[in-house]
């Protein structure tokens, strides 16, 4: 791995004195890699996401460690200090965009409020640029609409958009194609793979589904039971892995690496 990784992490949470669900989670990540992290549900993968970006309630959750990134560790800064960093330096897809979008709120307006968190103006370049980024359409009459008046594929592109507005070093997306039919699946992470390319944005990739992982991924790290058992090349992981739980996971997805071409 790089000498100056853009994040590194060893990091440990329990829920209210209950045993830990993370234990120790080390991982490292260089800049303009996409890392994929798989693991089964329950594993922690949810999470890790959220603990990355210091939003675990800490009246709830017990962590410790450090989540290092850009030499600077996120779990001992101040909120409004992590304020400045969350959505402009590092941004986070979430699974569901009914979730994650305001109902109440036109897109074009969820858009702005995204690009006023941390500019001034109404952004509308680079919020046309970011749209146009994932695909979608850049005219007056898509911002109009309400997140029920799009389809789900098109509500995850709006959060690839919002998360790309301000050029993140680092983009988070937590099972951001689980809630998608396969040819939508196959588009949004063509999509993703198309933002590291076009603006060298590294990319934690988070799925229970290793084929997905396989077709964009430059490594992955296997999540289990809280802990990273196994970190290496896609080609690696699917060839020869190392710990058991990996070799369950490849067992259902032995024709990944030749599905992705890799």
């Amino acid at each position: 791995m790089n000498q100056n990784p853009l994040l590194s992490t060893s990091l440990t949470v329990a829920w209210s004195g209950k045993l830990p669900v993370l234990r120790e989670v080390a991982f490292e990540m260089a800049r303009g890699e996409i890392l994929g992290l798989a693991g089964s549900s329950g594993s922690g993968k949810s999470t890790l996401a959220l603990a990355l970006l210091n939003l675990l309630d800490r009246r709830r959750a017990t962590i410790s460690g450090h989540v290092t990134f850009e030499n600077r560790n996120l779990l001992a800064m101040a909120e409004p200090e992590l304020r400045r960093i969350r959505g402009r330096a590092i941004s986070l897809v979430l699974q569901s965009p009914a979730a994650a979008l305001n109902p109440a709120l036109r897109i074009g307006t969820q858009m702005r409020e995204a690009w006023r968190a941390h500019q001034a103006g109404d952004g509308a370049e680079a919020i046309s640029g970011a749209l146009a980024a994932v695909s979608l359409p850049e005219d007056a009459q898509f911002l109009r609409r309400y997140p029920a008046q799009i389809s789900t594929g098109q509500g995850q592109r709006v959060l690839i958009a919002m998360a790309i507005l301000h050029r993140p070093q680092l983009l988070i997306a937590d099972e951001p194609t689980s809630a998608l039919d396969a040819i939508t699946q196959t588009e949004v992470l063509d999509l993703l793979e198309h933002c590291n390319r076009q603006f060298g944005t590294a990319i934690l990739l988070i799925s229970h589904d290793l084929g997905a992982l396989a077709a964009v991924c430059h490594r992955v790290a296997v999540l289990s039971e809280g802990a990273v058992v196994e970190c290496d090349t896609v080609e690696r992981i699917f060839r020869s892995p190392a710990h058991a739980f990996t070799r369950q996971l490849t067992r259902h997805a032995r024709a990944a690496l030749e599905f992705a071409g890799k």
